[in-house]
C-alpha cells in the first residue's frame, strides 16, 4: 500500500467498480494518470490539457481535476510533492501498476 487509506484488496475492488459500473471515471483517472506520466503534472497545466482536450470551461477542469485526484490520492494511486508553493502529482508504483 502506497500511504492510502485503503488496503490493496480494497483499492482493486474500488477500481473493478468504477471500471465496470462507473465507465467514466475510470477513463477519467486513466487520462489523468496519463497526463501524469506525460509531464502534465501540476494543478494549471492539467487544468489547461482539460479545457482543451475536453472542452470544459475553467471552472469545471478546476473542479473534475481537484476531485479526481484527492480520489485517487485517497486510493494510494497519487502523491503529492510540494516545493514553495508548486504542487507537483506523481504516480506512485501502484498507480502505474493498476492504471497504465
Amino acid at each position: 500500500q502506497d500511504g492510502g487509506v485503503f488496503s490493496t484488496e480494497e483499492v482493486d475492488f474500488l477500481l473493478a467498480h468504477f471500471k465496470q459500473n462507473v465507465p467514466a471515471e475510470w477513463e477519467f483517472m486513466v487520462s489523468i494518470a496519463g497526463m501524469i506520466r506525460d509531464g502534465t503534472n501540476n494543478a494549471t497545466q492539467m487544468n489547461a490539457a482539460l479545457i482543451s482536450q475536453r472542452n470544459w470551461n475553467k471552472s469545471k477542469a478546476s473542479v473534475y481535476r481537484t476531485g479526481v485526484l484527492a480520489r485517487m490520492q485517497e486510493l494510494g494511486l497519487v502523491d503529492r510533492e510540494k516545493s514553495g508553493v508548486e504542487v507537483t502529482f506523481i504516480l506512485t508504483e501502484s498507480g502505474k501498476n493498476k492504471l497504465l
